[in-house]
């Protein structure tokens, strides 16, 4: 409402103030649309997969207040995780196609024996690398159906787009939303206690996250999703626009260059490009992608019908580069989960960007049906990422055995006889047996030994393993014994002391950080230190130093006195104790066990 120039000063009061009122009672009825009608609405129309996300959430309360490493509460929380987009889309199929409740019933419950036959057949009890993968794979998939699953062939392109638009901005909305919710009510807790006093559970900041994340944040997406599938859009936003020609597009730009000039860099130097080149293509082309989606309106204008064209002539040599690298680390090293991942993506971007040449750009619902073949196609089965992963290294292995003259390329456990190798045959069968049990566990090695009696814990399978195996080119390598040290737990004196704690680290390339009531334990591996804290006090122990008077004093392997594995030291001025229960490695402590004994 516009206020003439000659209106009085009262005038222009009660013009404002009415105005003001206007927009209030707009306010409050856009926030009872939108916090009240459509979150009903959601509740009625999509009801299994609020349910999953309550019920993932609800798990993960539980997994905080429970605070136990050893639960597998993780399996159910990530199974139901899985419930929230996989409901979503049964629910987007049984709109379009007008299905009667039983139908809709009956899929739903399909839908819930396939998580469970995934959490009972995919999901260990004790998390691995290998069944991490396999998880993002199968997350990503059941994500990007969501995308077609409303949509099939004979359905518009146009209302196609619109919808996955729709649901675009509404994530993004969604992720702001509960994102600022998240964070005001968690500067009101930390200043109940900095200005109140009011002491809090120190959990429930990490559980109002899970609130926020798994109920608030999908409860608002669901509230908007589209009545209308059949919807077209009307306008072209000016603000994918904006972002897509001034942000996305300027990205790939920038990714095109240095790709090609280090390609250019590889052709004038005569050498093989390196791998980590693949993840450059990967960040080339999902932008790239991206920003020929959002175009896809506008794909009438001249120069989206070039860029979508010359963006896919450029990622074929790219891609071609990158299959390269990958197939040299694969003849090198043999087939790993990530390197079939790597392989499968490379395929499968050659034949979007040839269909999309084909057919210029036309039906861009072909990305995401193709992309979730494919990724269906290496998440389960003979042909999966896990599978060729454990079969390719467990070929290569079985080769160093049968090389070294081990009869059916099994080794016997119980000889005491160490098995020769070459510093080459040696380094790969140390890196395929780490892989090996670290991605698949003990069960990995059982075929390769003439009896079963290797431990459940990988680490130790690990070491047991490869301890049978003797270097025979020292003076080229890092190390040239493998060692073994260990006491006995049962024979531990531990009186005198108020807490017990028993933890093993293995080398990695980061410190290792174990925390506990009223303890963390920090594994520094670079300066070969055990560092302690107890409440405000800390404390150290040099284990590098202890292992180094082990390697030059004690024999290869077996258990030494307990006195050269026992430590006294102070946390503050109070004393503790450390017993390394296990120290293994070579060169350097790779494997270390121990039982620390606080004040």
């Amino acid at each position: 409402m516009e206020i003439p120039e000659t209106a009085t000063f009262h005038d222009k009061l009660l013009t404002l103030y009415y105005q003001r009122q206007v927009n209030s009672m707009a306010l409050v009825a856009w926030l009872k649309e939108e916090f009240v009608h459509n979150s009903i609405i959601a509740l009625r129309r999509f009801p299994v997969t609020l349910g999953f996300a309550i019920l993932t959430t609800t798990l993960s309360i539980i997994a905080i207040e429970a605070q136990r490493a050893d639960s597998d509460i993780y399996r159910y929380i990530l199974t139901s995780a899985l419930g929230v987009p996989l409901s979503f889309s049964i629910y987007l199929y049984a709109e379009r196609a007008d299905l009667p409740p039983t139908w809709r019933l009956l899929i739903h419950c399909i839908g819930v024996m396939l998580l469970v036959a995934y959490l009972m057949l995919f999901l260990p009890h004790k998390p691995d690398y290998s069944a991490a993968i396999r998880f993002a794979l199968v997350a990503v998939f059941v994500h990007m159906a969501v995308s077609f699953a409303a949509y099939p062939g004979q359905t518009s392109i146009a209302a196609f787009w619109q919808f996955n638009r729709v649901l675009f901005l509404r994530f993004a909305i969604a992720s702001l939303f509960s994102g600022v919710l998240y964070v005001g009510l968690l500067i009101a807790f930390v200043s109940l206690d900095a200005l109140l006093g009011i002491k809090l559970n120190k959990n429930i900041y990490a559980e109002l996250f899970f609130i926020c994340a798994g109920i608030i944040h999908p409860w608002f997406f669901l509230a908007g999703v589209p009545m209308d599938l059949d919807a077209e859009p009307d306008d072209y936003p000016q603000i994918l626009r904006i972002f897509t020609q001034y942000i996305l597009i300027p990205l790939v730009a920038i990714y095109v260059l240095i790709l090609y000039l280090y390609s250019a860099k590889v052709i004038i130097n005569w050498e093989w490009p390196r791998y980590k080149a693949t993840y450059l293509v990967g960040l080339f082309s999902a932008p790239g992608i991206l920003a020929t989606l959002l175009l896809f309106p506008l794909s009438v204008s001249t120069w989206v019908r070039k860029y979508t064209r010359t963006f896919f002539i450029l990622l074929l040599p790219l891609v071609l580069m990158m299959l390269v690298c990958v197939y040299r680390r694969v003849s090198e090293h043999g087939l790993t989960e990530m390197m079939v991942v790597a392989i499968t993506m490379g395929i499968w971007l050659v034949f979007v960007s040839i269909y999309m040449l084909r057919t210029r750009g036309e039906n861009i619902r072909m990305i995401p049906v193709t992309l979730v073949a494919f990724l269906i196609l290496i998440s389960f089965g003979p042909l999966s990422a896990p599978s060729l992963g454990l079969s390719s290294q467990t070929v290569r292995l079985r080769e160093i055995l049968i090389r070294a003259k081990i009869a059916d390329g099994k080794i016997p456990l119980d000889s005491k006889e160490k098995i020769k190798l070459s510093l080459k045959d040696y380094t790969a069968l140390t890196d395929k047996v780490r892989y090996l049990t670290d991605h698949f566990g003990t069960a990995s090695l059982t075929a390769m030994v003439t009896n079963d009696t290797l431990p459940k814990n990988s680490y130790e399978a690990n070491n047991a393993f490869i301890s049978h195996f003797l270097n025979t080119e020292p003076q080229k390598a890092k190390t040239s014994q493998y060692h073994l040290f260990s006491i006995k737990p049962l024979q531990l004196p531990i009186g005198g002391f108020n807490a017990l704690v028993r933890h093993n680290g293995y080398r990695s390339d980061t410190a290792q950080i174990l925390k506990g009531e009223g303890y963390q334990i920090t594994i520094n591996w670079e300066k070969n230190l055990l560092l302690v804290e107890r409440g405000k006090n800390k404390g150290s122990v040099d284990f590098g130093t202890i292992y180094a008077k082990l390697s030059a004093s004690e024999p290869v392997e077996g258990n030494v006195a307990i006195g050269k594995l026992t430590h006294n030291f102070r946390i503050g001025s109070k004393r503790a104790r450390i017993y390394f229960t296990r120290m293994a490695g070579e060169d350097l402590a790779r494997d270390i066990e121990f039982v620390i004994l606080l004040p």
